[in-house]
C-alpha cells in the first residue's frame, strides 16, 4: 500500500537568509501494484468479452473464363 515517510524530528534544520528554518520535505511512496493488477484484469476482461465478427464483403459476380466482356462508359 502507500505510505508516508516522515523526516526524523529533533534535528536542527538549515537556516535561510531571513533566519527561518527550512522544513524537511516529506517523502511519499505509492505502491502501483494494485493499479497495474486492475489494468491487466480490465484488459483481459475486454479481450475475452469482445465479439469478433467476420468482415462483411460484397459478392462480386465474375465473368466466366474466355467470355467476351462489354465495357460501357458512364455518361
Amino acid at each position: 500500500m502507500s505510505g508516508v515517510q516522515e523526516a526524523p524530528t529533533g534535528g536542527k534544520g538549515k537556516k535561510t537568509a531571513l533566519g527561518l528554518r527550512k522544513r524537511k520535505r516529506v517523502g511519499i511512496r505509492v505502491d502501483m501494484t494494485p493499479m497495474v493488477d486492475v489494468a491487466f484484469l480490465l484488459l483481459i476482461f475486454f479481450m475475452v468479452t469482445t465479439v469478433f465478427r467476420r468482415p462483411l464483403a460484397m459478392e462480386v459476380n465474375m465473368p466466366e473464363p474466355g467470355a467476351k466482356v462489354e465495357v460501357r462508359r458512364a455518361t
